[in-house]
């Protein structure tokens, strides 16, 4: 077993001189030896940034991160976060997990805004999927908003749009249409969860705007899409 108090000693000894790269090898004997010493594993993080390897301080950061989590310590656990987005900005899961950890603390404004730059991302790399989900969340948070709504109901309905576009030069015999006259009436829409985090997306589609008359159309063998006659038709190639 290895001994804790020595291999501190001796990584102190390696930083006062400056030898920092001999200071992480005695850190990382001792996380080896003591992998729940959270502290320590912060610390070698910390000077693994400093030599500008950076995958290895991630990997710790993550470590240290979702301990100060399941601690219930999630203030710690958001700072730890930052210091993750500061070095890597383009991982889309630091960001995740920084809303997610602001709604578990009841920071709903610091919550939307990490979402909010997750949906930037999102959007930048054409992760429709990603971004639909990303705006339940939010939808959620903020179920009066309006502008949340529309924006998931667009990128609901845009995957659909595209095929309808790349199909339209040839006519398919699996494609069909059909309309179906549904009422608007409040036993019809008790009957829909009311929550958008617990809706499909073609739910939500009708849900958000059950009005007397929606068009359901089925493009080669994909999902059912809804679109509202007010918004412009999804028509079958």
């Amino acid at each position: 077993m290895a001994n804790k108090d020595k291999l501190l000693e001796s990584a102190q000894k390696f930083l006062a001189k400056g030898q920092v790269a001999r200071a992480i090898g005695e850190y990382q004997q001792l996380i080896d030896a003591f992998p729940r010493d959270y502290r320590n594993r912060q610390k070698l993080a910390e000077l693994l940034c400093r030599e500008r390897r950076f995958d290895e301080a991630l990997a710790h950061f993550e470590a240290v991160a979702r301990n100060f989590a399941e601690m219930g310590f999630y203030l710690k656990a958001i700072a730890i976060y930052k210091q993750m987005q500061k070095i890597d900005p383009s991982r889309a899961d630091t960001y995740l997990r920084v809303a997610e950890l602001n709604e578990q603390h009841g920071l709903i404004g610091n919550a939307l805004s990490e979402y909010h730059h997750l949906m930037a991302f999102y959007d930048r790399h054409g992760m429709l999927r990603e971004a639909a989900a990303v705006l339940q969340k939010m939808s959620c948070l903020e179920p009066d908003n309006g502008g949340l709504r529309s924006r998931l109901i667009e990128t609901l309905a845009l995957p659909a749009r595209r095929r309808q576009r790349a199909n339209s030069c040839a006519p398919c015999s699996e494609c069909w249409t059909t309309r179906a006259i549904m009422p608007a009436s409040s036993s019809c829409i008790r009957s829909f969860p009311t929550s958008p985090c617990q809706m499909s997306p073609a739910t939500y589609l009708w849900r958000a705007h059950c009005w007397p008359a929606v068009r359901w159309t089925r493009l080669c063998r994909c999902s059912i899409v809804c679109a509202c006659r007010s918004r412009r038709s999804l028509n079958c190639c």
